[in-house]
C-alpha cells in the first residue's frame, strides 16, 4: 500500500530556503524575481505564508528545482539532492 505524504509549510520552507541559497541568491533578489516583497519571502520560507499556485509556478522555474521536491522533499523525480549538493559547493 502506498504511504501518502503530507505537506508540512515548515519543511517545505526550509527547502525553499536551501534551493534560494544554492541558487546564490537572496531573500531581496528572489522576491524581486517573483514580483513579492522581502518580508513575504521570509514568511514563506518560515512556512508562516504559502504561495499562489501562479507564483509557486514561477519559483520553481526560478529555482530550477521540481515540485514534488519542494512540496515533499521527494528527490526521486525531482532535482536530486546530491546535484543540488554538488552546484552549491562549485560555485
Amino acid at each position: 500500500m502506498m504511504q501518502l505524504k503530507t505537506l508540512n509549510k515548515v519543511e517545505m520552507g526550509k527547502r525553499i530556503h536551501h534551493s534560494r541559497e544554492h541558487m546564490g541568491y537572496s531573500q531581496e533578489k528572489l522576491a524581486a524575481l517573483l514580483g513579492i516583497t522581502p518580508k513575504f519571502v521570509r514568511d514563506i520560507e518560515s512556512g508562516t505564508k504559502g504561495l499562489s499556485m501562479q507564483k509557486f509556478i514561477l519559483l520553481i522555474q526560478v529555482l530550477q528545482v521540481s515540485a514534488d521536491y519542494l512540496l515533499l522533499g521527494d528527490t526521486k523525480s525531482g532535482q536530486p539532492k546530491l546535484i543540488c549538493e554538488i552546484k552549491y559547493y562549485v560555485k
